[in-house]
Formats: structure tokens, C-alpha cells, sequence
């Protein structure tokens, strides 16, 4: 059986990141080289990463498939390279805070691109063919770099160096019709802009910010364009006024995101009389 990542593995992995961390790292008395770290600790290190949990992955799968064909319970033998590279590329989707909303960057690894992917298209000049590589939470506004395993990336075979991100995955494209399967080594999708939701909360005022999904804390990212929602509530024995983006607001406030979001509170102590 091929599990999936533990939530165990996933806090381990999330409180490597800047995610567990204010919005000014100096004030956990953090140095330029820890900053540094905390932006590919999460994605490389040999344990609790997102590449430990691929190779976890990859493993199982080999695993599992030599138990299968050693005890002759499959009917069609299939291309295992294929077959890994399938699962491997579907459950490597590495996110820095494990959160689409908090991406800086996703990447796939070990993708194969049959040959029936590859339809002719003229929307590159100098390329007639184009493979679109389904890939989950990829939206059309991100920024992809696709590097070929270096048999496909040789200059004969006329991949081109240029890929479309779309709703759904990306576009790549060849001059010519590949012969046999392409693989991919490894696709980045960078997001071009991301933004800091800032939190100032008194003592006496709660405030909690979510988008109907996700729930952002102090120091977390948003996408432009989410639509967040900001509602709080107040100690007893206190007056307390939020603003959301510099305007006072009143709960359930919402804001549509499109630079740093500001929600800050202030308090004081209800008048008795």
C-alpha cells in the first residue's frame, strides 16, 4: 500500500518553513543564513522534506509493484518507469507552507508525456506540435520553467525551452512529433506575485481571517485577488475597532486582495458608567 503524507509529516515539514515564523524574522532572533535556510530546508533536507516524502513515495511504489509481479498478481504488466513517474509526478506537489493559498512556488518531478499528448499547433512560431501536461493547482497566471531529463533536452530532438502555463498545467512544445515517450525531470511554477496578510491584534480583540477555505495567520501570503474575510469578536469589559487596508470596518469585513493587507486593532476599556 502507497500511503499518503502523514499530518505528522506535514507539521514537521510546515514548521521548516517561513510559515512558522513572524513577518520580521529578527525578532525570533533569527541571522541572514537562518532566513536563507527556511526558503529550501522544507524542500531539500534529507528528512521531514518534501523530496523525502517523493523518495518515501517512489519507494513504496517500486515496493508494491515487485510484490504484485513476484507473486503474479497483475494481468497486464505495465512500464513500471512509466507507471512511478505517474504516481511520483501526482503526489509531488510541493508547496513551501503545504497551502495553495501561501505558495512561493510549485514543482513536479518525473513526468512523462506519451506520445498521444502531442497534437500539431502553430501557436509558437518554429514548433508545429504542442503536449498540454495536466498538473493540479496550476493556474494560468504562473510562470513555469521545464527542465527535460537530458536525453529529451538534446538539441535534435527540438523540444522547445518555452512552456504555457494554463487552468490545470502547462503547454510545452516540439518541432517535430516525438518518436517515443518525453520525459520531464522536473517542472517549477513560479507565482508571480504573492502578498503578506499583516495582523496586529490587541490583547482583547480576536481577529480571524479566512477566505472560505483557508484560515491566514500573521505573516501568511495571499494571492492577488482572494477575496478574504475578516470578522472578529471582543473581550467583555473592552471596546474594541479593527481596520482592514487602513479603513475601520465592521464584522464580517471583506477584502479583495491586490497588495499587502493590513489588519490592525485598538482597544480600550468600556466605560462602566
Amino acid at each position: 500500500m502507497v500511503n499518503k503524507v502523514s499530518e505528522t509529516a506535514r507539521e514537521k515539514i510546515l514548521r521548516k518553513t517561513p510559515y512558522a515564523h513572524s513577518v520580521r524574522p529578527s525578532d525570533d532572533g533569527m541571522g541572514a543564513g537562518q532566513v536563507k535556510k527556511m526558503f529550501y530546508q522544507a524542500v531539500t533536507d534529507r528528512e521531514d522534506s518534501a523530496l523525502a516524502e517523493v523518495d518515501r513515495v517512489v519507494d513504496e511504489v517500486n515496493a508494491e509493484l515487485d510484490t504484485k509481479v513476484n507473486n503474479e498478481d497483475v494481468v497486464d504488466i505495465i512500464d513500471r518507469d512509466s507507471l512511478t513517474g505517474k504516481v511520483a509526478s501526482a503526489l509531488a506537489v510541493v508547496n513551501y507552507c503545504d497551502n495553495a493559498q501561501n505558495t512561493f512556488r510549485l514543482y513536479f518531478t518525473d513526468i512523462h508525456v506519451p506520445v498521444t499528448a502531442w497534437v500539431e499547433d502553430e501557436t509558437l512560431e518554429g514548433f508545429g506540435y504542442r503536449a498540454f501536461v495536466p498538473l493540479p493547482d496550476v493556474k494560468g497566471s504562473m510562470i513555469p520553467e521545464v527542465f527535460f531529463s537530458p536525453q529529451d533536452a538534446a538539441i535534435g530532438k527540438g523540444l522547445a525551452n518555452i512552456a504555457e502555463a494554463v487552468e490545470g498545467g502547462v503547454n510545452i512544445y516540439g518541432m517535430y512529433l516525438p518518436d517515443s515517450t518525453v520525459v520531464i525531470d522536473v517542472i517549477y511554477l513560479n507565482t508571480p506575485n504573492v502578498y503578506s496578510v499583516v495582523v496586529k491584534e490587541t490583547p482583547h480583540v480576536h481577529i480571524e481571517v479566512e477566505d472560505g477555505t483557508v484560515r491566514y495567520r500573521n505573516g501568511d501570503y495571499a494571492l492577488p485577488g482572494t477575496v478574504l474575510t475578516v470578522s472578529w469578536t471582543v473581550d467583555q469589559g473592552y471596546v474594541g475597532t479593527v481596520t482592514v487596508g487602513h479603513q475601520e470596518a465592521t464584522s464580517p469585513a471583506t477584502y479583495q486582495v491586490s497588495g499587502t493587507v493590513w489588519i490592525e486593532s485598538l482597544e480600550e476599556v468600556a466605560n462602566e458608567g
